[in-house]
This record gives structure tokens, C-alpha cells and sequence, in this order.
């Protein structure tokens, strides 16, 4: 094995180090069901991929996060296809399921009945802790886009969980595994009603 093998080995296992849990947890609010096995599936083509990893860090962390992305996407039309044809099989809708956390299913419900366009960012923005910024080099589109993405999901959830508009509040912390930078904006949290987070 050449030093430049030994020095990508030695890199991506520091990176999964780090990344592993976060990828954790982006899936276990997604898929919790198959959290672990999605996140071994990314793993795998980051071990297969690891010559492609970007050199810097915080690219590298959005490198996986992209991973992570086509692979909930795959699972998600492969569950879709099986669930239609289950409900052909029985020939009923499949019922939908409620959130066991009674605090929490208003604003999860009207976090699911946005577009997905709109979901994703205040995902990104809410669970994963990603800068404005991290989201535009995530998604490939400008910050500007994002920007203006959150803000209609913010007025969004302020119609929908009854208040006038969305109030300031504390901006988002950077993500665990990098540093947002100076000039970066910020996403404001959208403080909808007392003590109501993303669950």
C-alpha cells in the first residue's frame, strides 16, 4: 500500500469517526427504523469513493451529507413502490401514523405538509444544524435561494400553527463537525410559539 493509500485510509476513518454519529442521528429522524443500516450503506460508498473525499473538512463533511441524501432518496422510492403495491394487494389507502410526543405533532405535522422544497431546508436548518450557507453547497443551489426557501416555510408554519407571523429568535449553531464562516449569514430559528422546537 502507497503512502497516499495509507493517508486517504488514515483520513476517512477519521472522518466517519466524527461524521458517524451525526449521520446517526440524520437518519434516525428520518428512517428510525433502518437508521443503522442506512448509515453502513453510506459508509460503504464513502470507503469505495474515499479518493473523491474533498480535502477540506467542512467539503468533505457536505460530501457525505450528499451521500447520505441519494441514499434516504433511494429508500424512499424503493418504500414507495412497495407500499403501493401493497395497498393494491388490499385494496385500502395505507393509514398514516401519529407522533407519540402530543407537544410535538402540530409542528410536525405542519412541518410535513410543506413542500418538499421547503421541508428540506428547515430539516437541514432545524435537525442538522447546517448554515444557510452549508445548505446552498449541499442542495447546489445559491444561499440566496435557501434564504428565500426558509422564509416561506417560516410564514408557512406561522398560518399554519395559528400565529401571525414567525418571531426572531437565536440563530442556528454551526454544525458539530466545522465552523461556519465570519461573512456567512445565519438562519434564524423560527420561534412560532413558547418552547416549540423541531422535534
Amino acid at each position: 500500500m502507497t503512502r497516499r493509500a495509507d493517508a486517504v485510509r488514515a483520513r476517512y476513518i477519521d472522518l466517519i469517526s466524527v461524521l458517524g454519529p451525526e449521520l446517526l442521528r440524520y437518519f434516525e429522524r428520518r428512517s428510525p427504523d433502518t437508521a443503522e443500516d442506512l448509515v453502513s450503506e453510506v459508509l460503504i460508498v464513502g470507503w469505495r469513493r474515499r479518493a473523491r473525499i474533498p480535502d477540506v473538512d467542512e467539503h468533505a463533511r457536505m460530501w457525505f451529507y450528499g451521500v447520505a441524501r441519494n441514499v434516504l432518496r433511494s429508500q424512499m422510492r424503493s418504500r414507495a413502490r412497495q407500499y403501493r403495491v401493497l395497498d393494491a394487494l388490499r385494496g385500502v389507502s395505507r393509514p398514516s401514523t401519529a407522533d407519540d410526543a402530543s407537544e410535538h405533532v402540530a409542528l410536525r405535522d405542519a412541518v410535513e405538509r410543506l413542500p418538499p422544497d421547503l421541508r428540506e431546508v428547515i430539516e437541514l436548518a432545524h435537525w442538522e444544524e447546517l448554515s444557510l450557507v452549508e445548505i446552498g453547497q449541499l442542495l447546489h443551489i445559491p444561499a440566496s435561494t435557501v434564504r428565500g426557501r426558509y422564509q416561506r416555510a417560516r410564514e408557512r408554519l406561522a398560518q399554519g400553527l395559528g400565529s401571525s407571523s414567525p418571531s426572531p429568535s437565536p440563530s442556528i449553531r454551526p454544525g458539530a463537525a466545522g465552523q461556519m464562516d465570519a461573512d456567512a449569514p445565519t438562519l434564524a430559528a423560527p420561534d412560532l410559539s413558547p418552547g416549540r422546537a423541531l422535534p
